[in-house]
């Protein structure tokens, strides 16, 4: 959907580009459709990463995108969060439970690419905004998704089960 959309985003952001992070049986598929239209050469595919390497490329972006219909819990958006990047997350599966809609971000609809490209467009040109979120993002990581709030919590259910 990203792919899609990309070209009308380039027309209101020109020095944009999109980097795409992993790899799969989709990739060929999506290679092709980025080199159809205005946004060749503005798509970039990375393979597989490593950890410093994710965190360098979370670091330089601006904003996290990845509107998925099929994405469960999605560590992702909290990857990004974590580093203070405001996401665009699909308003399914587990994103709503990450992504605090207006707020760490946004939730689309992907029936619906203009919201897509209007959200896009909104935290690739306000600042502002963007980094409110981010900030936002990454509180939101913090106090709700460190490892050690998830270890005292499962540690309470695992007490709270054995008491009769």
């Amino acid at each position: 959907m990203v792919i899609k959309v990309f070209s009308d985003v380039l027309r209101v952001v020109p020095n944009l580009y999109y980097v795409i992070i992993g790899g799969g049986d989709l990739q060929p598929r999506l290679e092709e459709l980025a080199q159809e239209g205005p946004a060749r050469g503005r798509i970039l595919f990375t393979g597989k990463l490593n950890l410093e390497q994710l965190k360098q490329y979370y670091s330089r972006s601006d904003i996290f995108v990845m509107p998925s219909r099929q994405e469960g819990f999605g560590i992702v958006w909290l990857e990004a969060m974590a580093l203070g990047k405001p996401v665009i997350a699909g308003d399914y599966g587990g994103a709503p439970e990450v992504v605090q809609n207006g707020v760490t971000g946004y939730l689309v609809d992907l029936d619906d690419p203009d919201a897509l490209t209007n959200r896009l467009t909104l935290l690739l040109q306000d600042e502002a905004l963007s980094k409110k979120m981010g900030d936002a993002g990454r509180r939101r990581v913090e106090e709700n998704y460190t490892f050690s709030l998830f270890q005292e919590r499962l540690t309470h259910l695992l007490d709270n089960e054995t008491q009769p």
